[in-house]
């Protein structure tokens, strides 16, 4: 329970670190994804940011960033993970639907990058 308020509050508006610039050069969202899946949970959050170039291909980003660190959760964190993923895809929606997908995705990183980081410590 303590858990999942320590969650929600980080969903509610605790923003990460700023992105420090995307290592890689390609212009192509398929190399951007690559590099991402090849990382750990630990950075790909930030990178999925830094490499973004725009609110759709943001969520793209962020939904790759996200399958990294769903690899990484224990079956009760995946349970919890599919809690707050409902609770973002409720959030209320921006006026731009490129902008609410982003900020649902955006949502689904944050939590699953938070479960994953926190079982490792």
């Amino acid at each position: 329970m303590i858990r999942t308020l320590l969650v929600v509050s980080m969903l509610a508006g605790v923003a990460g670190a700023e992105p420090s610039g995307c290592p890689i050069k390609s212009a192509k969202t398929e190399d951007k994804i690559a590099l991402i899946k090849s990382k750990s949970c630990a950075v790909v959050d930030d990178l999925a940011a830094a490499c973004s170039d725009g609110a759709k291909e943001s969520a793209k980003l962020a939904d790759a960033a996200t399958e990294v660190c769903r690899a990484t959760l224990s079956k009760d964190d995946a349970t919890l993970f599919e809690q707050l993923a409902k609770r973002c895809d409720a959030m209320p929606k921006s006026k731009k639907a490129a902008d609410a997908v982003d900020d649902v995705a955006g949502c689904r990183l944050k939590a699953a990058a938070f479960l994953s980081l926190s079982a490792s410590h």
